[in-house]
Parts: C-alpha cells; structure tokens; sequence
C-alpha cells in the first residue's frame, strides 16, 4: 500500500493503564471523541472507520470492529466514499447511545484492544449535562434528563484519554470580516476556540475532582486544507516529530484551548498531547470554487482518491496518513 507508511512518523507511546470498564463492552482502555457543532466529528469518525478497513486488509495483526448501536458510522463511511460529507450532529438535540470503534492488535505477548466510543451528541450538551450532573441540579433537569446527564458523564469518567476535534477552518474567524456572538439563546458562541475551552474545562475539572487524570489528550484538527493559503506562506512544517509547529498554530489560532491544555499538562506532566492535522479534498471547478451536489451550494463534493492501486477504489481523496498515524497512536496505550 504505497501510501500507508508503517511505522507511523509519531514514536511509540507505552503508557501505564488505569481500569476502566465499559458498560456495553469488555475493553480495559478506552478514549472519548468529543467536539463542538459543526467541527467535523462523524466525518473523522468514518474516516477513521475506512482508514482500519485499509489497514485490516495490509496488517495481518490488526483488527478492528465498528461498534453502531443506534449511530450512523457504517452510513458515514459508505456516504464519504460515495463523495458525500455526514450531517452534523444538532447541539441540544437528543443523542445515540453509545457508539464507536474497537481496536485490537495481536502482539507476541498477546492481544491489545482499546475502545473509542464516540459521544454522538453536540460538545455543548456534554459541557451543559456535565456541569449539571457535577452541580447535583437535577430539579432543572428532570428525572429523563439528569438520567442523561448520569450518562454521559459516566462516559467521560470511565474514559482515559480524549480525542477532540477541532475545527482549523474557523481558525482565523475575526480575519473574514465576521461579527463574533452567540447563535442562540444556549450561548454557544460562534468561536470555536471559546466553545471548544468551556467543554474542555468541564471535563478537566471533573477528572480531578474524581482524581483520575488523562492519560493523553488527541487533538484532530479537521479541515486543514482550508487553510492553504494562510499556511503555505508561513512554512509550517505539520509533520515535525516534536510538533512544534502546530503547538505554535494552536497558541495562534486556538489559544484558550491550548491554553487550557497547557495548563493541565503542567498539573499532570504525565498527560501526552498529540496533534493530528487533517483534511478531506473536495472537487472544484474551473475557477476553484467547490463542486457542490446541490444548487444552494452547501453539499460539498468530497474528491474521490486518484490512483491505479485496487484498493483505493471509492477511497476519498484525505490525509491517510495521518489518520493510520492517529490509529497507531491509539493502539500505543490498549491494553
């Protein structure tokens, strides 16, 4: 497979494990994927769905099994390859039980797995729920609501690491001439760095107070390629190993959440942080606009992969690489 380099470009992590049982499925490790409206979440989960399909048919040791439940994933997977982006999942609307995707790779000592259940819910329900449940509100809730508030936060709790995903593409929001401020009367502001920081907040202050730290926070950036022309003058290096460059983009364009992440590994020097800058080609016409499935010209057409090799057929055209290099990085803390 020409375009998959083993082994990934990061070093292997081999951290030490706390228990943490799941409630639907016997795996020691698990990683939550979270974020906010809007930044990408079930098109990076499908993408790292068809990244382990790719890496199930060249690595002999490694398997993986999608874990659905009552979510889309399979339906993500098949609709990307067939050239079209997921609908974003709607903040304060109801969410799916838990889902997500079981690693295992077979080692000579034995078989590692680790879990990623995926919240299929908006980030700022889980920041509101969270909070609610940690204050004991549950007459603002309701018995079904502080119930779901129980839920995820659970799901938060029983997690060793976190996956966030953020989006790069509303990274320099005050330079496009937009106004910030809330979309509605739930707060959620328009900058994802400020969403983004609150989430993350709650999420920290929640794991020390049930003092179980992170293992690792995983950051996915998603649509990367938005910023080509913002980037390429810079020469940022995306692919140092010490990451130094995309450190400094996140103190630039996300600095509260980086911010925040900072503040935590310092109280938490055991904390690994790892970014992963990733995109996904859409076509574009002659005069570089992009192709669109609709007339109002929101349904983005995702690029299909330009190659000769049988198993790139009705492959999106994205960063793979990084994707195997994400998935591989997950595999250093299974147990």
């Amino acid at each position: 497979m020409p375009n998959l380099k083993l082994p990934s470009i990061f070093p292997k992590i081999q951290p030490q494990s706390i228990y943490a049982s799941s409630k639907l499925y016997e795996c020691k490790t698990r990683f939550s994927l979270i974020g906010s409206v809007g930044s990408g979440k079930s098109t990076t989960v499908g993408l790292m769905g068809i990244t382990t399909q790719t890496l199930s048919a060249i690595d002999p040791s490694f398997v993986c099994r999608i874990l659905e439940r009552n979510s889309n994933i399979y339906g993500d997977m098949s609709n990307i390859r067939s050239g079209h982006f997921p609908e974003k999942t709607v903040a304060f609307d109801s969410f799916a039980t838990e889902a997500g995707i079981l690693l295992s790779k077979k080692y000579w000592r034995g078989t590692k797995k680790i879990q990623i259940p995926v919240c299929d819910v908006a980030g700022e329900d889980l920041q509101f729920l969270i909070r609610q449940y940690r204050d004991h509100i549950s007459t603002d809730l309701g018995n079904a609501a502080f119930n779901a508030a129980k839920r995820l936060t659970d799901y938060v709790k029983e997690s060793e690491g976190i996956i966030v995903i953020e989006d790069a593409s509303r990274a320099i929001i005050g330079r496009r001439g937009e106004q910030l401020k809330s979309e509605d009367d739930k707060h959620l502001h328009k900058d994802p760095d400020v969403n983004l920081v609150r989430i993350l907040n709650d999420i920290f202050d929640y794991k020390d107070q049930i003092k179980k730290p992170l293992k690792a926070i995983l950051i996915v950036i998603t649509k990367w390629d938005e910023l080509k022309d913002l980037v390429e003058p810079l020469n940022l290096n995306i692919l140092r190993p010490d990451q130094r460059d995309l450190i400094l983009f996140m103190d630039t364009c996300f600095p509260s959440v980086s911010q925040a992440i900072k503040s935590y590994q310092n109280d938490h020097p055991d904390t690994v942080i790892r970014y992963f800058p990733t995109y996904v080609e859409v076509e574009r016409n002659a005069d570089n606009t992009p192709k669109t499935w609709d007339k109002e010209g929101k349904q983005y057409k995702i690029k299909p992969k330009q190659s000769h090799e049988i198993m790139d057929l009705r492959k999106p055209s994205y960063s793979e690489q990084i994707f195997a290099d994400l998935v591989y990085c997950l595999l250093g803390f299974a147990n």
